[in-house]
């Protein structure tokens, strides 16, 4: 039964929710105006946000048990988790500046949304086309 959750839409779509609200509120705490202000309350979400990534992680190492870590985006998300953990409740403190990395979990949502992958592709292919017109504008 926990396999037919951890692998429907619904679910995916919550994780995605989480991540998105998640990223929302790195960015804010990085306001020292809104973190003196909120700051407690950003930190309770963002608690709560990773409680859910470590539920995530359980539960899918729970239904794929080994096999979780063949995929690379498990990997990386569990990885994602444990730095997460390690920063939040240790004295490593200097890992807190990895957290950000938690905002990049929404780049594997890309893969599974044909319009967004359009989208990316056309931005990456459209690149070096933007710095040749940036040298012809600068010239």
């Amino acid at each position: 039964m926990l396999k037919k959750i951890v692998q429907t839409r619904y679910f995916s779509g919550f994780i995605l929710s989480v991540v998105l609200l998640n990223s929302l509120v790195l960015g804010l705490l990085t306001s020292p105006d809104i973190t003196a202000k909120c700051g407690g309350v950003l930190i309770a979400i963002d608690r709560v946000c990773l409680f859910i990534f470590v539920l995530e992680a359980v539960m899918k190492i729970w239904v794929w048990r080994f096999d979780y870590f063949k995929r690379g985006w498990n990997l990386f998300d569990f990885s994602i988790v444990v730095v997460s953990l390690l920063s939040d409740f240790t004295a490593l403190s200097s890992l807190r500046t990895l957290r950000i990395l938690r905002v990049f979990r929404t780049l594997k949502f890309i893969s599974g949304v044909k319009n967004l992958q359009i989208i990316v592709s056309a931005i990456g292919r459209s690149i070096p086309s933007i710095g040749w017109t940036a040298m012809l504008m600068s010239i």
